[in-house]
């Protein structure tokens, strides 16, 4: 839709990642920031942002603002592996929950909020596409969750001159989306076109990331993320 011109100049993109119960392995190494690096910021944000910004056709980063939160809300059921309460000696160096502001060369601001635990209904991934010409709705699930809920319309389309979200062909069919991969795959091969994910796209991520954890030890101050 990007693509074809449907919504527009892309000018904000808006995502999240909520678990109501999700932290993976709490007292393994996900928790310890010296061997995961990051908490849900790096193992889940890391991929919306990579998303955002690669549907926005990899503008240049300007600013990035971040917000950490390292309290865990619940003191039981809260991790996949590890039912039960947390263990008593857990090392706990790592934020539960996120919140970036994105701003690129261009109108594009992009929003990211990330969580292991924060007492939704149930999981949940959206995103939010906005452009000068309409609006992308998205809500899914991306990738497993034991908790997860699938709306019967996940992908909805607002456009200026209708005022009514239209639906996106084949949006019920949750193989659909798997089917335009394998098509996207075999048409590259008979084709030639290139696979290999770009080195300069996934070092722009982890920058953002970066920034964004600089952001956050300095409060109410804007890190360039280069």
């Amino acid at each position: 839709m990007i693509q074809a011109g449907v919504l527009g100049e892309v000018t904000a993109i808006r995502c999240g990642w909520l678990r109501r119960k999700g932290v993976p392995g709490v007292g393994t190494w996900f928790t310890r920031r010296e061997l995961a690096g990051g908490g849900v910021l790096t193992d889940l944000g890391s991929h919306l942002i990579d998303l955002a910004l690669w549907l926005s056709g990899r503008p240049t980063v300007l600013s990035t603002t971040g917000v950490l939160d390292r309290r865990l809300e619940s003191t039981g059921q809260t991790s996949w592996y590890l039912p039960g309460e947390a263990p008593a000696e857990t090392t706990w160096d790592v934020e539960v929950s996120a919140t970036g502001f994105i701003v690129c060369q261009g109108p594009l601001t992009i929003f990211v909020e990330v969580s292991w635990d924060c007492g939704v209904p149930y999981d949940q991934t959206y995103l939010y596409v906005r452009g000068r010409q309409g609006l992308a709705r998205l809500k899914t699930l991306f990738g497993f969750s034991p908790s997860g809920y699938r709306p019967e319309y996940p992908l909805r389309v607002w456009q200026a001159d209708h005022p009514v979200a239209v639906t996106a062909t084949s949006a019920k069919d949750l193989l659909q989306p798997y089917q335009a991969q394998w098509k996207f795959f075999i048409d590259s091969l008979r084709s030639g076109r290139s696979l290999r994910p770009e080195l300069q796209d996934s070092v722009a991520t982890v920058q953002v990331v970066e920034a964004m954890y600089r952001s956050a030890e300095v409060p109410g101050v804007q890190v360039n993320s280069h």
